[in-house]
């Protein structure tokens, strides 16, 4: 019965991304990635290419057993970067933390997307929950940990890891979302919004006070992230955390801080990201890609490859559902942000 559910909610994803809006020119989507992760200066390490990088490298199980398999990762080796820390919790949230090689005093705290099918329940409490779900409590306490954690890292080795000065939070699917979320409320907290759970202070940014200032210290970049509002679609009630995303957003707070990158046949990522049928809802600055359907070669290599044998399994090599989940996964944002 579990599987069939699974199936279901893999299908109902599936058919709820069709039927984008383009902004850009349509770009092949193959699984080939070579040479998108050269990071020679610091510019290119902190380049839409090396978040998408770090969040595939961030991820758990058998979705980092795929991305392995599909792109070039090297358990925490990244140019440009130095890896920290990383955790995952019983929830299943999972962080990493790094500080970059360039610029010591750039930190990038990266939020792992979905681990199992089954976290995708997670989404409805996170969005319909006034106390926020169990992983949105968790990303919060995680980000309020590394102002501690640099801290220390600074005492013990201040050639390696400097002051804390500029701080990326990115994440891709799940992860994304948890960032867009954990960065918002730094925002809203600048703005003297109480309904928040974490603030600028609690991550050593206590001093910054306008907009303008936030946007050089800190950024929010995303990959396939499902929307964080949706009143439009009256689908389920609006919480008050959210109404005051809504108001903060209406008003451009987040143009400039929060990014997130989207493609045309992505599932997750055009998820209750509607305003109405034909207009995207999001946080902050959207950049979108339209992207063409991959080979049917590509596409029955990746089914063989990736089926678990369970009903969902069936079902992808039915090509029902995981067609269009295919253009979830990260080595597609990295071939559409490298023009491939």
């Amino acid at each position: 019965m579990k599987g069939l559910f699974d199936s279901f909610i893999m299908f109902f994803i599936a058919l709820f991304g069709i039927g984008t809006v383009s902004t850009v020119a349509a770009v092949t989507s193959t699984m080939t990635t070579s040479g998108a992760y050269n990071y020679a200066e610091y510019e290119e390490s902190v380049s839409a290419t090396a978040f998408m990088h770090l969040s595939a490298e961030a991820s758990q199980g058998r979705l980092l057993k795929m991305y392995t398999k599909y792109m070039e990762l090297e358990d925490n080796k990244i140019d440009g970067w130095v890896h920290i820390e990383e955790n995952t919790f019983d929830n299943n949230m999972s962080y990493a933390l790094w500080v970059n090689e360039y610029k010591n005093d750039t930190y990038a705290l990266i939020y792992a997307g979905t681990d199992h099918i089954e976290d995708t329940l997670d989404y409805v409490p996170m969005e319909t929950s006034e106390k926020r779900s169990p992983q949105m409590n968790e990303a919060v306490e995680v980000a309020k940990t590394i102002k501690g954690t640099i801290a220390a890292k600074h005492a013990e080795n201040p050639e390696v890891y400097g002051e804390l000065n500029n701080l990326y939070v990115s994440g891709h699917s799940l992860g994304g979302y948890l960032s867009m979320y954990v960065v918002s409320d730094m925002v809203d907290s600048m703005l003297g919004y109480e309904n928040v759970l974490i603030t600028l202070d609690d991550i050593g940014f206590g001093d910054v006070t306008t907009i303008d200032e936030l946007k050089t210290k800190l950024q929010c970049v995303t990959f396939g992230a499902p929307g964080v509002y949706y009143t439009e679609l009256k689908l389920i009630p609006t919480t008050h955390w959210q109404k005051q995303k809504v108001e903060v957003n209406e008003a451009k707070h987040y143009d400039e801080i929060i990014t997130q990158h989207v493609n045309s046949r992505d599932p997750v990522g055009n998820l209750f990201q509607y305003k109405n049928l034909k207009t995207m809802r999001h946080l902050g600055t959207r950049k979108y890609y339209e992207v063409e359907k991959a080979s049917l070669n590509t596409l029955t290599t990746f089914f063989r490859n990736n089926d678990n044998k369970s009903v969902v399994g069936i079902i992808v090599n039915a090509g029902v559902a995981f067609t269009v989940i295919y253009y979830h996964m990260p080595w597609v944002y990295v071939n559409v942000l490298n023009g491939k």
